[in-house]
């Protein structure tokens, strides 16, 4: 597995909310099949192209081998590994994203 790196962008805007909750068991989160709310940030997001070039660009130099991208979105970020011919895997909780 040493060519299998994991990598987990939990760097947006918006994420660091459910990650906290999440980690510290918070009973109120309440998961959605369809998060309207999610989408739009992670619509809004894609708009900030240098942005999202600027967060690919920090973290490109550590990823080698099979990437596995956790909580993908839309693509924002996996956009530019996919441009660069890179061997990603995209996941997400979600199936519309």
């Amino acid at each position: 597995m040493k060519d299998f790196f994991v990598l987990s962008i939990l760097l947006r805007l918006f994420s660091n909310f459910y990650i906290q909750r999440i980690i510290t068991m918070d009973k109120s989160f309440d998961y959605k099949e369809l998060d309207i709310e999610g989408l739009d940030t992670l619509d809004s997001v894609a708009q900030a192209n240098r942005f999202n070039k600027w967060m690919y660009k920090t973290i490109q130099p550590y990823t080698k081998g099979r990437i596995l991208e956790i909580g993908s979105g839309i693509g924002n970020i996996s956009q530019f590994f996919i441009e660069d011919k890179q061997n990603i895997v995209l996941s997400d909780i979600r199936e519309n994203y």
